[in-house]
């Protein structure tokens, strides 16, 4: 191994083709500064460090790609993850983990060679859950939409206890805009302002339900487990509760490192 490689990769987000541009043009350029400055003094282990960064279409001809590379690539010895879970599921297991190393942010059986990297833990937003529906109102109905996974295997810690009705839908098998509309309008017709609505939930399910919130007026209380809201709705006109990972103070070595790159991002884009 003449280098120690790094595989960077991004997979195409739903934010247009101006902001997945962004964040691979801000990635190549972060990769250079960071390869050039532990380059500078001496490297990893005494060896050169190369990281090489790669643009992907999301779904699996990107996954197929990325693995492409690092098949291809003997000096890599690091990645990461992807930020979906089947998505991420399907990259480790195509990787050979015992001859490179991998970063995930997802919940994934133990492997020496796999480094988690969140900071969610499950097992306290069960229980923030939980003590939510208990002083909240203990008689509301309350919604449970999600896919199947995540906060799934928590359903029964934080509702059993729940004196109202728990209705729990499974939206995995609903992908399509027409599909998510016919299984969530029966759903949405029935949810009053004193209900609670748990989403667990990406961006094509839970868009609708904001939606339908903000032009009817209805104010359930929310509480989203998953996916960013960040800049893709005018105005949030109903209580919401957001339990997902968020950083809004960026730490001082990320700030400096967007300096070096000279590029100028907003806070959302920072996010």
């Amino acid at each position: 191994m003449k280098k120690i490689g790094f595989k960077i990769w991004n997979s195409d987000l739903a934010i247009g083709e101006e902001g997945n541009a962004l964040i691979s043009s801000f990635l190549r350029k972060a990769s250079e500064v960071i390869e050039t400055e532990i380059n500078e003094d001496g490297g990893v282990g005494g060896k050169q460090m190369s990281i090489t960064v790669e643009r992907v279409v999301k779904g699996e001809d990107g996954i197929k790609k990325v693995l492409d590379s690092v098949h291809n690539t003997p000096d890599i010895l690091f990645t990461h993850g992807h930020s979906m879970e089947k998505s991420n599921l399907k990259l480790i297991d195509s990787l050979d983990l015992y001859s490179l190393i991998l970063f995930t942010s997802m919940d994934v059986e133990f492997q020496p060679n796999i480094f988690k990297t969140s900071s969610a833990d499950r097992n306290a937003r069960s229980l923030t859950i939980k003590c939510l529906l208990e002083e909240i109102n203990t008689d509301a109905s309350v919604y449970f939409i999600h896919d199947g996974k995540r906060m799934t295997d928590y359903e029964n810690d934080f509702t059993s206890d729940h004196k109202g009705v728990v209705k729990s839908v499974n939206f995995s098998d609903f992908q399509t805009a027409p599909e998510i509309e016919k299984h969530l309008s029966p759903i949405l017709a029935e949810i009053g302002n004193e209900d609670i609505i748990i989403l667990d939930v990406g961006l094509r399910v839970f868009k609708d339900i904001f939606n339908h919130l903000n032009e009817t007026g209805k104010h359930p209380l929310v509480l989203k487990l998953f996916g960013s809201i960040a800049g893709r709705f005018l105005k949030i006109g109903f209580p919401l509760i957001d339990m997902t990972a968020a950083f809004p103070f960026q730490n001082l070595d990320f700030e400096t490192l967007i300096k070096q790159t000279n590029f100028s991002l907003d806070k959302r884009q920072k996010s």
